[in-house]
């Protein structure tokens, strides 16, 4: 039986338990339908968030302190404070989850909107995360999802790599958005050239150029796949 991991629960199921999806190079959505009809309910449908779960840690976002914190969960909140209402007369704002949105990119990213600290500004969570339990970094440091799931916002899986090596990792193989193989595709050809199939019917097997065969055939692309890497 296939499986697949959910990208937002983080779930291994079924793969009839994603919707269809021909645009991706399983054919399958990436979250499945249980997380997906959870999001599609209406604001006052959802259950509230707990403020503290087991086991939780929070930080207060450097920049941000007596404002928002961040979790070792990946989830961030505002915090109880009093703000200047009309007439100049203080009142109690109680804080709250701030619910995390998608920014829509292929990756998936997790990002939250932080209000009335100095402008109004989408920030991801991962940066957040990072910047309260790992410390600060350099402009030219990204920070890096270890098991290559976008939205596992702990510390443990996140570090900050170089810009250049962490923009090559993401355009490494079927990650690259112009990418016109799958690993799968890329095992079988291996397979078909070391039976001593010619490059030209290879090519025109898998419907790509022949200069993309013999790329392979000699290891100048796709050298992270391993013959044993098909899934």
């Amino acid at each position: 039986m296939e499986v697949k991991q959910c990208t937002k629960c983080g779930e291994t199921k079924p793969l009839d338990a994603f919707g269809m999806d021909c645009t991706k190079p399983d054919g399958h959505r990436p979250r499945c339908k249980e997380c997906r009809r959870i999001e599609k309910r209406k604001p006052q449908e959802r259950e509230p968030e707990p403020m503290q779960l087991a086991g939780e840690h929070w930080r207060d976002i450097p920049g941000h302190e007596g404002y928002y914190q961040v979790s070792d969960m990946g989830r961030v909140r505002s915090v109880d404070r009093y703000i200047l209402v009309q007439g100049g007369v203080e009142r109690m704002c109680l804080g709250s989850i701030i619910r995390a949105t998608h920014n829509g990119g292929q990756r998936r990213y997790l990002r939250v909107c932080l209000y009335g600290v100095s402008e109004n500004a989408f920030t991801y969570v991962h940066r957040l995360v990072a910047l309260a339990f790992i410390g600060d970094a350099s402009p030219e440091h990204h920070v890096h999802h270890i098991n290559g799931i976008s939205t596992d916002n702990r510390p443990c899986n996140l570090a900050y790599v170089p810009k250049a090596a962490h923009l090559s990792e993401h355009n490494r193989g079927e990650k690259n958005n112009r990418a016109t193989l799958s690993e799968r595709d890329v095992v079988n050809i291996r397979k078909l050239l070391a039976g001593h199939h010619a490059g030209a019917d290879v090519a025109r097997l898998f419907g790509v150029r022949r200069n993309v065969i013999y790329d392979i055939r000699h290891g100048r692309t796709w050298k992270h796949v391993a013959m044993g890497d098909a899934r």
